[in-house]
């Protein structure tokens, strides 16, 4: 979501542009361009990291479902621009979240994330953690945040796991 935000240009006070971030795409292009990881330590906090593929080309990348800015035609490849960018629309996500006690749904995050994302809607694989596959079709995100994947017979709840985009059936 915070791709999707405005950001101050850094050129000019007072002057704002949309940037690029790790969503940008051509049309109908839904390659990975990012990634979010993250790990529990020791005391019970936690470190999250955020991966952007920024200018490789297609040879450097690690495999054949993903993109960079570059590639996908963004309209810049600078990391200050982008990590600029980031920082601003990160902090009014999180000024939003504050202001509604920590409630995505009261916030309107939820319904931001749903509108912004590329898989509900989809068929889907997930390679789930701990081993594992499920099949199905991703038709929502609940209240926690998981992704919802219905396989025909049941919906499930993912929490962790490598989600891949299918081909839809003709």
């Amino acid at each position: 979501m915070a791709q999707r935000r405005p950001a101050a240009r850094p050129d000019g006070p007072g002057r704002r542009r949309r940037e690029p971030g790790p969503g940008a795409r051509r049309l109908g292009d839904l390659r990975k361009v990012g990634g979010i990881l993250s790990e529990v330590l020791p005391d019970g906090g936690a470190i999250v990291g955020l991966g952007i593929n920024v200018s490789q080309t297609q040879d450097e990348l690690a495999v054949p479902s993903a993109t960079s800015l570059l590639l996908a035609g963004a309209a810049t490849v600078d990391r200050e621009v982008l990590l600029t960018a980031l920082h601003e629309s990160f902090a009014g996500i999180l000024g939003r979240w504050y202001d509604a006690g920590g409630d995505a749904v009261e916030a309107g995050l939820a319904d931001d994330y749903a509108h912004l994302c590329g898989t509900l809607g989809r068929p889907v694989r997930v390679d789930l953690v701990g081993g594992g596959v499920l099949e199905g079709r991703a038709t929502g995100i609940d209240g926690d945040g998981a992704l919802l994947v219905d396989d025909g017979s049941s919906t499930h709840r993912v929490v962790a796991g490598d989600v891949h985009h299918l081909r839809l059936s003709a």
